[in-house]
């Protein structure tokens, strides 16, 4: 059996609720940017030599004035 045909199997057996809570979470990893396209973003910052990418402040904690 393929992925697909376990999935529809687990489908046909699952409660309505269930359902839903799996159909949202698949629209959700749908739409968020795989860890491969994340890797190729930061290694494309890395290498652009003709960005001006400025670093971020460090904050320090704040200390009482008595």
């Amino acid at each position: 059996m393929n992925i697909q045909e376990l999935l529809l199997q687990e489908i046909e057996s699952s409660s309505d609720v269930l359902l839903a809570q799996t159909l949202d979470f698949l629209r959700f990893l749908k739409t968020k940017p795989t860890t491969e396209e994340i890797c190729l973003d930061l290694s494309t910052e890395k290498n652009d030599d003709t960005s001006n990418h400025q670093t971020k402040p460090e904050i320090q904690e704040a200390t009482p004035n008595y």
